[in-house]
């Protein structure tokens, strides 16, 4: 993903003092006393992405040997993998207690506030639940609040094992998602202008990601750039058949359609 498409992180206000926070949505971050904590190995950081990845879950040591090498682990996996993890607890200091042995394996305790996945699932959970009641103002403030916790792509600069793959891709979804959810509530407030710019930047970002594209046809129609919003519908379907053989979905061209007759009264579109 673009780094271009995330928020400026230095905008942001710092940690709050005597506590301590992990980040994900970008690079690893281990935030605690005000400060912001580098895990400089690489696999320490394949390690602490396991355990955030599965916040307040238990990983095997066997799950964390798999991650950390693929195909043929050493014979002194099992005491390197305790080793990675005495050197994690040194550097949570005084917060070293959440990383709890369970087992034959580890769990990173964290509180909700504790992890900016968790935070950010929270607000977009709280946005959908605003949707279906009608508060889309509501909605615009927990999404924006959600979109704000990204500092880049998800898991930036960890190593990609087969499992933080998986799931960093998962995270990408869904923040472009967010952002997909949180134009259509503008749009559907009677925004169009603002959206414009962010539109043609996703588009640009997602070339065959239909939904944004139908989004940006449909802002430009209601600025009154109707004959941009068919351009964008003809650039859309050159590239599906340049590139799949496929023409646009049934929405898409619905949406076309009613463009052609130059109808007012586009439908809202659907909100996540």
């Amino acid at each position: 993903m673009n780094h271009a498409m995330f928020p400026d992180p230095s905008s942001r206000p710092s940690n709050r003092l005597g506590a301590l926070r992990f980040g994900v949505l970008g690079t690893l971050a281990v935030w605690r006393e005000g400060g912001c904590t580098e895990i400089a190995a690489a696999k320490h950081r394949t390690v602490l992405a396991m355990l955030l990845a599965n916040p307040n879950r238990t990983v095997s040591v066997g799950m964390l040997i798999d991650e950390l090498w693929p195909g043929l682990a050493p014979s002194t996996a099992r005491k390197t993998v305790q080793g990675y993890v005495w050197r994690l607890r040194r550097v949570l200091g005084p917060f070293a207690d959440r990383l709890v042995t369970i087992g034959s394996g580890y769990r990173m305790v964290l509180p909700q506030d504790g992890l900016d996945v968790l935070e950010f699932e929270r607000s977009v959970d709280t946005a959908r639940v605003a949707l279906h009641a009608g508060a889309s103002e509501r909605a615009v403030g927990e999404l924006t609040r959600a979109l704000d916790l990204w500092r880049g792509p998800a898991f930036d600069g960890v190593p990609r094992s087969p499992a933080i793959e998986a799931y960093a891709v998962r995270l990408d979804e869904a923040y472009v998602a967010a952002q997909e959810s949180l134009i259509a509530t503008r749009l559907n407030l009677g925004r169009p202008a603002e959206v414009v710019p962010d539109l043609v930047g996703l588009s640009a970002a997602h070339p065959h990601r239909e939904s944004l594209h139908r989004l940006l046809m449909t802002a430009l129609h209601r600025t009154g750039r109707r004959l941009d919003a068919l351009d964008v519908f003809q650039r859309l379907r050159f590239r599906l058949a340049a590139h799949y053989g496929l023409e646009p979905d049934r929405q898409t061209t619905e949406l076309h359609q009613a463009l052609l007759r130059d109808c007012v009264d586009v439908a809202a579109i659907p909100q996540r």
